[in-house]
């Protein structure tokens, strides 16, 4: 200043406050001389200035702006330069030329471009360090440099490709490849991308280096800038640069603290080296002033101190400063192309890349799939490609040759058995195993990361086939895609994946590695399945197993591995690893692809065998020609042994999911037999069909000894070790468990009893599999070892005996301790245990060596036990015994002792004792005079327990016979028929004749029983013994029924009047006998009587005719039938009323009418408009027009005149009486006319549903209709009010009550399962349910009256069949009722909508008189007079009490209250019938009709052909009897109490007509396992209908058909009850051949529902009756499957015409009393212990675990992952920072896969996370060494915390280049924050636990808000303090006091994403300063 020099300032911004005045010239003159004042901190000071002294600061213009304050900027005089401005006018044209290309450079041209729209891109994002300087720059560079160079011919063109050049070198590798699509020239594109991947050598900085090295021989020092996006180097990475020059020194500027350091560093590495040195420093650069401050520093320091010590003339310096720069859009603040003696390079990439050998450019020419392509080098050496004619038509055809076109040097582009290699956990970590096997997956990467290499044979060939299976997936996925070649073109167009990948080629090989992770996965999926994989490293496998193992995997032919369509995020998918080996246990396979060979034989046993017609030994012959047989049959001789027995114990495996030696010698054992059959020579080798053939024909015997195995494990043992049944030529392993079985089950001890409901359950176990081996069906099947073993089962005739007699007898005392000894000790002796006495002894030793009850000696040695048993009991409970009542040979009623102690009835003593017969009947014994006549009441309670006893052994007496003696298809001994006659009767003893009854009867009868002491007062007939007989031929017990007829005519017990009664009785048992053996016959009464005559019955040879009497015919074509009036069931009011209408029609004289009846005027109307209807109305019937009536004779009151009206002129539409209606149709007619009448003139309360209805409809159309069916879960959740849902872990509903979360454990009603839970955690498989809101609809919605008798119709919502049935028509009549005269009211409330309604409801009405028939199991006659019945009680007057529940509003469903109301208080009192049918019947009208005459008279009195006097010829043969249906016996069990008496039968009925269907369970499920193997893990469906499916498939067809018969007869139950909720639209309609494929893929969500809710329905179905008989008999099973492993012999299975309805009408008994009718009684005890015994016992719980389902692959789910990591590995917090976004990315990905291992294998807590990447991942070659080392800080017990350490980092990265990390966010939380909610978060933010929160958040925002469905349960105007707290407490975490005192709560949760990155920008500005 004072020397007056200029001064230039640069970066001095701290000085320019102290040169204010200066600046502003403010001097001060003293002496001639200008002074200024200078500011140094504190102290100011003056100084001269010089008359020529000058000032210039230089900054850049973006700072000046920014920093400089506005009074600085203010005193400066102010210039912009820039390098333009020294440029010449020729230059700056150049210059403009030069902006141009560079703009052509960059920009993509839309028709050239693959993307729909093209990526805009700036100078800065293609030429890294460009500046709006950078084109003069860069040409002045050029221009310089050319000055010392010779003159050129075109200077301005040569300086332009130079100046093109030096950009060039400064490109991304990425924009290169982009050239393609700019506006450049094709031939300048090519010219510029061969420059700059060829000669420039961006590959490397090595690559850079040797090329450099060379070219700059002239030069002592080069300076050259380095920008790059990869990480910077290691001392480790300069290895290959020492190669090149020895003296390499590597300096980071972040490891000097000051200049002088760095210098000393510099100057030390020049001065301590000679020749030829290499300099790097490097750095990374920040987007602050002050990083480019430094850098520039940096540069500058470097060129002066090299410039300093530079003294060898020899030795040459190359300085390269490589600066590391993120990628943001738009290019970063880096400055570059400096010129001067800095060169300026941009490599990509430092390093050498180990995958990509090639060049970018070489990958541009090729597809992914070429990678992989190989030469090919002749067929395989397996499976011939040919195809016989024979194979089947499903095989895939051969893949197409490979595509040769563009076959250049790809095989050297990449390494890829390192991408594969490096593939390998990514694609492992998509897998999901079923069940719990997540240790399966490190042990996946463990094998194949030993197969994936070019080491030895196995693995080189194992290596080729997946680069061949891969490279066959990728070319088909490229066949479905458009631009397969500009995959490295998008890569470098995606700016996302760009900075996600660092480089150019890290992306590229990320893109490379996305294509092949979900293939290599799919792969993996089906080749390791079963643990297939393990047989390759296996040391127990030979080379030859391994060889077929390899020659499989490369047959595409045989093993197809599906295409499965791909997207971007497919990576983040999942795929289902199938396995079909023992889910549950860790086994594997043994045979090679076993699942796949079966599934192959399955296919050509159902080509050869069903479409073929072969053989099983064709079929043998057959497999030896295909490829497979062929390969076998190449192999030595042991080889094919080897396979064979491989084969057959993965078979059992995968058919029966149980892996047993014992089930595999027992198929062993089956093909050894069926060859044998089939005359197979033993000697040769099996072929594996052999063991299809054989699992078919024996599947049932397998099955039950695995049934055996399981109930009793410990005979497993026993069978073990009998090798030669294992072994042998012929199946007998079943028969010995049966033996085993037997033995266990025989007591040892003599304490065997103590315990024996346990032995009882046992037995019960047992019992099903034990007589099954045993079965006469079994037998015929046998061998003839088996035939011979199976006598040896013996003694389960035995133990089932002894078993009855310990459930109906011991049992029964085991409260009491006086009979209780008794009972026992003769258990002992039943069971052979002790002795007794020597005339037992010889019983017992008959019984113990033969226990065939069929036989005389064991059965009478049952009965002497049975006999001793009860006297025993007889001494115990009176002192000396017991004996009937002596005079009427019955137990004592109101029991009286005499003093001689014999006990007498009251009644019948007292008729004894008379003056001067004062003495005891029976010992003559006197009595005194005053002897009081007073019954004991201890002697009654004793008789009573007596009772009780006898009764107890009765029963097990009958349960003997019934299911013992007469089982199997042949009738017991002649003598233990005799026996069982005898029990019928007893002989009369010399009992005194006290009732005065005639001395000629010498027999009493009784009950079926083997004891005498309770004896029928008046003698009964039993049909008992007839019914058991009559289950075998007629002609093989007729001598029996001939014995039995005639010793009941010869004892005298009967009248002769009964004898009608008599031969009625045995026409009842031959027609049950007709149905039972015919049942598809119609049997009358003629063909019953003629098996009658045969039993040679001398009054029927004379009084039988052989066919109806024809004079009957006769007699009814020559009268006019008369019609019954079933109008007359009200009484006798309406048939005067009628006769009087009837002779007013006569005589014209209406008032007659009016006087003839007594009634109440509603009375009186209501029986008006009825006999108008019968008198007048009726008479349109008839054919003739002149029989109709004459209308204006009748005249009606004012009361309903507009009714009468149209009754009298026939005008009431759908009412109309026509000639050429049916029976049915004038019934239904009659009844809706008798309601009409009714609902005109009653005004009832209860009648409103009804009436409106039928007069008011429009008020109904959104009703709820009466019987429509209810939702029936929404019912209960209505009725229980607000209470949380569960489900069981069995799918039960349960509820909980307060909070809704549970607090103790409980059990589950239904199933007794454990349900509940502790401080609110539920128990395991106790899940919330989802109400999904009540699905009952309104309106009439039966739908189609055909479907009525589906059994998804059969729901009477808690009623009995009958009442509802009722219930239902006089709703179904009041419609038809609107519909007559409101049709277009009518017709909105049926659904769906109908052209003709009162037809749709006479449809329904003919449907519920034919279902109201069989549930009252009458005649139509009888069913419609109850209906009548019922309407004529609506006239009778109601108290206000009964009908509580009434139909108030219309529009709720009240109706369900109604419908009960009507049900109990008038419904079911009606169903009476017998007084009112002899009311009708005595109608004159009536009786004449000779009809009515031959069913309910006497037909001799009026038919002269019939002889007189017969037996046969009476109402009581010719009547028709009630007929049997199920709903009839529901109905009788209803009124019986079934539901708590019978609960097993009552539930049976209830849940029947579905039931039936469980039956094709196995067939559903066989199908849904057909469907899930071959669509699992498939995207695209190829069949859009079934038929489509069908035609391309070779079976199914069968399963098919079942499905859609099983889901149209379910599908409405389905859709209200069903625990799996349905949409309705999915259940509205049947399902043909034409419906959609997807109903019948088993899925989770969309159409496949129904698929699975069927299943589920049926299993729930099952279930529920398996729980009931468990409940009723008290044991808990543990005997449950898996649907996985369902048959036949697991589900609940019968027909009902064939099986159950022969149980019904067996179990009808028929008695008869003397002097009274024929009755038949339903032994209803005995039905449902026969339905319990045959269907039910013995059958396993299904669980839900198992059931096949096509799994969606869905997206991993992270917070289920934490989940499953936090539970396996206990975690803890972490801190830990990365500062690349690349690297963060790259980190993220890495943890997030070592994260998805952890979840299914869990891990050591301590150990280091990499040690688990290198160690069990094998993951360290394929993770970047500073990666690796900054993840090894951590332990597994930091995962989750790093994981949200690292995310966070990512979206705070994403934020500083200007990305959006939360793009999956809906809009609704990204609200922008208001000032105080931004100064309430600034002052949180000071708090110590903002950073953890400020994680917290984050976590919540990826995991839960990303969610697309996040807003239906998050709502937006929530709390986020109170949103994310609770979300911390459910991960169990404490929050911070901080959070909960400080956290501002007016932050919504709609401004969370705003709140969390102004919180990100606050702690940014925190660690600044």
């Amino acid at each position: 200043m004072e020397t007056g020099q200029t001064i230039v300032l640069l970066n001095l911004q701290n000085l320019y406050e102290s040169l204010y005045d200066a600046l502003n010239q403010y001097y001060v003159c003293l002496g001639g001389q200008k002074y200024v004042d200078l500011g140094l901190g504190t102290h100011r000071v003056k100084c001269r200035v010089h008359k020529d002294f000058r000032l210039i600061v230089i900054e850049e213009k973006e700072v000046v702006y920014k920093q400089f304050p506005i009074p600085l900027i203010n005193r400066l005089e102010k210039h912009y330069l820039d390098i333009n401005t020294v440029l010449k006018n020729e230059q700056k044209q150049l210059v403009t030329e030069l902006k141009k290309w560079v703009s052509q450079f960059i920009a993509l041209q839309k028709d050239r471009s693959v993307g729909s729209q093209a990526q805009k891109y700036d100078p800065a994002d293609v030429f890294i360090g460009y500046h709006s300087d950078t084109c003069a720059s860069v040409l002045l560079q050029v221009t310089e440099k050319q000055k010392s160079e010779m003159e050129l011919s075109s200077p301005g063109r040569h300086v332009l490709d130079e100046a093109k050049l030096i950009l060039l070198n400064c490109a991304t590798p990425d924009a290169v490849v982009r050239l393609d699509s700019t506006a450049l020239s094709q031939v300048e594109s090519e010219h510029l991308a061969r420059m700059y991947f060829e000669d420039q050598k961006h590959s490397s900085l090595a690559d850079f280096v040797f090329c450099h090295t060379k070219q700059e021989e002239w030069s002592q020092s080069c300076f050259t800038e380095v920008t790059t996006f990869s990480r910077l180097l290691t001392v480790a990475d300069i290895r290959q640069l020492q190669e090149v020059v020895p003296n390499v020194e590597l300096l980071a500027l972040q490891q000097f603290d000051t200049e002088h350091s760095f210098l000393k560093k510099i100057r030390n590495f020049i001065d301590s080296t000679t020749g030829d040195k290499i300099l790097i420093i490097q750095t990374d650069f920040d987007e602050d002033l002050q990083s480019s401050n430094l850098i520039a520093s940096a540069k500058y320091s470097t060129i002066n101190e090299i410039n300093k010590v530079r003294n060898e003339e020899d030795s040459r310096m190359f300085v390269y400063f490589i600066t590391k720069l993120p990628r943001i859009e738009g290019g970063t603040s880096y400055v570059g192309f400096h010129g001067g003696p800095w060169k300026s390079v941009h490599i990509d990439d430092l390093r050498r890349s180990k995958d990509i050998v090639s060049d970018i450019k070489a990958l541009q020419c090729l597809t992914i799939s070429q990678l992989f392509e190989e030469k090919p080098e002749g067929n395989s050496k397996f499976f011939d490609v040919s195809v016989t004619a024979m194979e089947t038509e499903d095989m895939n055809a051969e893949a197409e040759q490979m595509d040769q076109e563009d076959r250049t040097s790809w095989e050297n582009a990449l390494d890829t058995t390192g991408l594969v290699r490096s593939c390998v956990q990514n694609a492992v970590g998509m897998l999901r195993d079923q069940g719990e096997a997540g240790c399966r997956s490190t042990r996946r990467v463990e094998i194949l990361l030993t197969l994936l290499t070019d080491g030895q044979e196995l693995q080189a060939a194992f290596l080729k086939t997946v680069k061949s299976r891969l490279h066959f997936l990728l070319k088909t996925h490229e066949e479905h895609s458009v631009s397969n070649k500009n995959w490295v073109f998008k890569e470098a167009s995606n700016i996302d994946a760009l900075q996600e990948g660092g480089t150019f080629r890290h992306t590229l090989w990320k893109r490379v590695q996305a294509a092949v992770i979900p293939f290599l996965a799919q792969m993996i999926s089906v080749i390791d399945r079963d643990r297939n994989l393990d047989l390759l490293l296996d040391a127990n496998s030979g080379e030859s197993v391994k060889k077929l193992w390899l020659d499989m995997f490369g047959n595409v032919k045989l093993l197809q591995i599906p295409y499965t369509r791909v997207d971007p995020n497919s990576v983040t998918k999942t795929f289902l690893v199938q396995n079909y080996v023992v889910r549950d246990r860790d086994m594997g396979c043994i045979m090679p692809f076993s699942w796949r060979i079966k599934d192959y034989l399955e296919e050509l046993w159902v080509h050869a065998l069903h479409r073929e017609g072969h053989s099983q030994k064709q079929f043998d012959e057959f497999f030896w020609k295909t490829p497979l047989g062929r390969y076998i049959a190449g192999a030595e001789e042991e080889v094919q042994m080897e396979f064979f027995h491989r084969y057959l114990q993965d078979f059992i495996c995968l058919t029966m999911n149980v892996g047993s030696e014992l089930l595999s010698g027992a198929l062993q054992c089956c093909v050894n037999e069926l060859r044998g059959r089939q005359d197979s020579v033993q000697n040769e080798v099996k072929s594996l069909p052999w063991v299809h053939a054989a699992y078919h024909e024996f599947k049932n015997r397998l099955q039950n000894l695995f049934r055996m195995i399981t109930i009793e494990p410990q005979i497993a043992q026993v069978l073990m070790d009998n090798r030669q049944s294992r072994e042998g030529m012929e199946m007998v392993l079943d028969v010995y468990a049966a033996m085993a079985c037997v033995e266990y089950l025989e007591p040892q001890a003599p304490d065997a009893f103590t315990q024996s409901m346990a032995w009882l359950r046992q037995v019960k176990k047992l019992q099903v599999p034990i007589e099954l081996v045993c079965s006469e069906e079994s037998l015929r099947h046998y061998g003839e070892l088996s035939k011979t073993m199976v006598t040896r089962v013996h003694g389960w005739r035995r133990i089932y005996s002894l078993s009855l007699f310990v459930e109906h007898i011991l049992l029964g005392v085991e409260e009491d301790k006086k009979l209780k000894p008794v009972v026992l000790e003769h258990t002992r002796h039943l069971a052979q245990v002790s002795q007794f006495s020597p005339g037992l002894n010889a019983y017992k030793h008959c019984f113990l060596h033969n226990s065939d009850l069929k036989l005389k000696q064991p059965f009478e040695a049952v009965i002497h036990v049975l006999k001793a048993c009860k006297d025993g009991a007889n001494e115990r409970i009176f002192r000396f015994g017991f004996q009937p009542c002596p005079v009427c040979m019955g137990d004592p009623h109101d029991p009286l002792s005499l003093p001689c102690d014999h006990i007498y009835c009251l009644v019948c003593i007292k008729q004894w004792l008379i003056p001067g017969q004062m003495y005891c009947p029976l010992c003559m014994q006197g009595i005194e005079d005053d002897f009081e006549l007073k019954p004991s009441m201890t002697i009654r309670t004793l008789i009573k327990r007596n009772a009780q006893f006898r009764k107890q052994c009765n029963t097990f007496f009958i349960d003997l016979v019934s299911t013992v003696c007469f089982r199997d298809n042949s009738p017991p001994s002649r003598a233990i028929i005799r026996h069982l006659l005898s029990f019928l009767m007893v002989e009369a003893g010399s009992v005194p004749n006290v009732r005065g009854e005639s001395h000629d009867r010498r027999f009493l009868t009784k009950a079926l029983s083997p004891f005498d002491d309770s004896v029928d007062k008046n003698p009964v007939v039993r049909s008992v013994v007839l019914k058991l007989l009559l289950k075998y031929s007629f002609d093989d017990v007729k001598d029996y029924l001939q014995q039995h007829l005639t010793g009941v005519e010869q004892s005298n017990i009967l009248e002769k009047a009964d004898k009608t009664e008599l031969y009625s009785l045995y026409i009842n048992c031959l027609e049950v006998w007709f149905i039972l053996c015919f049942p598809t016959f119609v049997i009358s009464q003629v063909s019953c009587l003629k098996c009658l005559l045969s039993l040679s019955v001398s009054p029927f040879s004379r009084d039988v005719v052989g066919s109806f009497p024809s004079d009957i015919f006769y007699s009814i074509s020559a009268q006019e039938s008369s019609q019954i009036d079933q109008y007359l069931v009200c009484g006798g009011e309406y048939k005067t009323l009628r006769d009087a209408v009837a002779k007013a029609m006569l005589e014209g004289k209406i008032e007659r009418i009016q006087a003839s009846c007594r009634c109440s005027p509603v009375k009186k109307t209501v029986y008006l408009l009825l006999a108008l209807f019968r008198e007048v109305t009726s008479l349109y019937r008839a054919s003739n027009p002149n029989i109709h009536p004459k209308p204006e004779v009748i005249f009606v009151n004012q009361e309903s005149r507009a009714f009468a009206r149209a009754l009298v002129f026939n005008q009431l539409n759908a009412l109309r009486v026509r000639p050429d209606a049916s029976g049915g149709e004038h019934a239904v007619v009659e009844l809706t006319v008798h309601l009409a009448a009714v609902l005109l003139c009653v005004n009832q309360a209860v009648l409103r549903p009804l009436l409106q209805l039928a007069l008011y409809p429009a008020n109904m159309q959104s009703s709820f209709i009466p019987t429509m069916p209810d939702d029936v879960l929404a019912v209960a959740q209505q009725a229980l009010g607000p209470l949380q849902w569960y489900f069981c872990p069995n799918n039960h509903p349960c509820t909980v009550g307060e909070c809704g979360q549970p607090m103790e454990m409980s059990r589950c009603p239904d199933c007794n399962a454990q349900i509940g839970g502790i401080d609110h955690r539920p128990v395991q498989g106790f899940q919330a349910m989802q109400i999904q809101g009540d699905r009952t609809q309104t309106g009439h919605i039966l739908g189609d009256p055909r479907r009525r008798d589906q059994p998804d119709m059969q729901d009477t919502k808690n009623m009995s069949p009958a009442p509802f049935t009722l219930l239902r028509m006089l709703t179904h009549m009041a419609m038809l009722l609107g519909a007559s005269s409101h049709p277009q009211d009518i017709a909105p409330i049926i659904k769906p909508p109908l052209a003709q309604p009162e037809v749709f409801l006479m449809a329904h009405l003919l449907k519920d008189m034919e279902q109201l028939s069989k549930a009252l199991g009458k005649g139509a006659d009888d069913t419609v007079c109850a209906v009548h019945l019922t309407v004529s009680s609506l006239l009778e007057p109601r108290q206000p009490s009964q009908c509580k529940s009434l139909f108030h509003n219309l529009l709720t469903k009240a109706r369900n209250g109604w419908e009960m109301a009507m049900n109990t208080d008038i419904i079911t009192h009606q169903l009476k019938l017998a007084q009112v049918n002899t009311f009708i019947r005595e109608d004159e009208r009536v009786s004449s009709n000779p009809l009515m005459k031959l069913t309910f008279g006497e037909p001799q009195l009026f038919l002269k052909s019939l002889p007189q006097g017969s037996l046969i010829h009476g109402s009581t043969v010719w009547s028709c009897r009630e007929r049997l249906s199920l709903l009839s016996l529901a109905h009788v069990v209803e009124q019986n109490d079934g539901k708590d008496t019978l609960p097993v039968l009552w539930k049976f009925l209830q849940r029947e007509a579905e039931l039936r269907m469980v039956k094709f369970l196995p067939d559903i499920l066989a199908l849904q396992k057909d469907l899930v193997k071959k669509f699992q893990n498939v995207m695209e469906i190829p069949y859009n209908t079934i038929e489509q499916f069908l035609q391309s498939q070779n079976a199914g067809a069968k399963q098919i058909k079942i499905f859609i018969s099983t889901w149209n007869q379910l599908r409405v139950s389905l859709a209200t009850n069903g625990e799996i909720k349905l949409p309705a639209e999915y259940c509205q309609e049947d399902l043909d051949i034409k419906s959609d494929l997807q109903v019948l893929l088993p899925r989770r969500q969309g159409l496949g529902l129904c698929s699975t809710a069927l299943v589920s329905y049926l299993v729930a179905l099952h279930n529920e009756i398996v729980y009931t008989v468990e409940k009723y008999t008290g044991e808990e099973t543990s005997y449950t499957v898996s649907p996985a492993d369902l048959t036949e012999l697991h589900v609940i299975r019968y027909e009902v015409e064939r099986d159950l309805l022969p149980i019904v009408l067996s179990n009808c008994q028929y008695s008869m009393e003397r002097g009274r009718e024929t009755l038949s009684e339903y032994d209803l005890p005995k039905i449902q212990q026969q339905v319990l015994t045959r269907f039910l016992q013995g059958k396993p719980l299904i669980t839900l675990n198992g059931i096949p389902t096509l799994v969606n692959r869905q997206d991993r789910n992270y917070e289920n992952i934490f989940k499953d990591v936090k539970a396996k590995i206990q975690q803890s917090t972490l801190a830990q920072e990365l500062q690349s976004y690349n690297d963060v990315c790259e980190a993220l990905s890495t943890l997030e896969l070592a994260l998805g291992f952890l979840a299914m294998t869990g891990g050591e807590a301590h150990m280091q996370l990499g040690n688990y990447l290198k160690e069990v991942l094998q993951m360290a070659e394929d993770t970047a060494p500073h990666l690796f080392k900054a993840l090894s800080r951590c332990s597994l017990k930091h995962c989750l915390a790093l994981w949200q350490l690292l995310s966070s980092l990512k979206s705070e990265t994403m934020l500083r280049l200007k990305k959006d990390p939360f793009v999956g966010i809906g809009r609704e939380y990204k609200q922008t924050l208001g000032q105080e909610e931004k100064t309430l978060l600034t002052g949180f933010f000071t708090k110590t636990s903002a950073d953890s929160f400020l994680l917290e958040m984050h976590e919540f925002l990826l995991l839960v808000l990303k969610n697309p469905q996040a807003t239906d349960t998050y709502k937006p105007n929530w709390s986020l303090k109170d949103t994310v707290m609770p979300y911390m407490e459910r991960k169990d975490l404490d929050v911070p006091p901080d959070v909960e005192e400080f956290f501002p709560g007016e932050v919504l949760l709609a401004q969370c994403v705003e709140a969390w990155k102004f919180c990100v920008v606050l702690k940014q500005e925190r660690n600044q300063r």
